[in-house]
């Protein structure tokens, strides 16, 4: 037999998705409406848009906000990488599974996890779909214009290049342009990648030390 929520049980789910400041993202929350078919309160926070009334009474038997936030991360906020794939243009598809296979093979350790972004309207504008994630940071996200797709540092500014490779001024983010598929196996693009990854892991060892 299916098991049937209580109101209360309802109530603390939805409640720890739209306060603790560990939940959802709102690109998750965002792709979580759409699975459900839920309309969303226009003008409302991403969270606030699944929160019910919760009663007094119901708060002093909610579960642990922690067991309900891995259980929806892990089974309805993440679903199958490959789908927000599905619309990325022909042309720039295959540049932007091999810039993934590469980010994979250097770093085999990091979570894969979709932007759930949607396409932008103009050509002009960078679609970002997916990044990579050490100890809860984004290190590397790729995206995609309508002809040529991009690998974004978060901590670009702070990786060793000597190749000179990275583009950009801004105070932080760096890029890698790849016009074609065999631009994202470059030897300097992979040692790129391999320098962000284990900057990232000399941070969160510093943080954990």
């Amino acid at each position: 037999m299916e098991r049937v929520f209580a109101q209360s049980e309802l109530e603390a789910i939805a409640q720890a998705l739209a306060d603790t400041s560990e939940g959802l993202t709102g690109s998750d929350i965002a792709h979580l409406l759409a699975t459900l078919k839920m309309l969303s309160v226009k003008g409302a926070s991403s969270a606030r848009r699944i929160e019910p009334c919760v009663s007094a009474s119901a708060r002093r038997d909610w579960p642990a906000p922690s067991a309900i936030l891995g259980f929806v991360k892990a089974r309805a906020a993440k679903p199958p990488i490959s789908d927000p794939l599905v619309d990325v243009p022909p042309a720039v598809r295959p540049i932007v599974e091999v810039a993934r296979q590469t980010v994979r093979r250097v770093a085999p350790q990091a979570e894969e996890v979709a932007c759930w972004s949607q396409r932008p309207r103009s050509p002009s504008m960078m679609w970002k779909l997916v990044r990579y994630v050490v100890d809860g940071k984004v290190v590397v996200t790729i995206g995609t214009f309508t002809k040529h797709a991009s690998m974004f540092f978060a901590r670009g500014s702070e990786v060793e290049d000597p190749s000179g490779l990275l583009e950009g001024t801004g105070k932080k983010l760096r890029y890698i342009t790849l016009r074609a598929p065999a631009d994202a196996k470059r030897a300097a693009v992979k040692r790129a990648l391999r320098n962000a990854f284990a900057l990232a892991e000399r941070s969160a060892r510093k943080e954990t030390s």
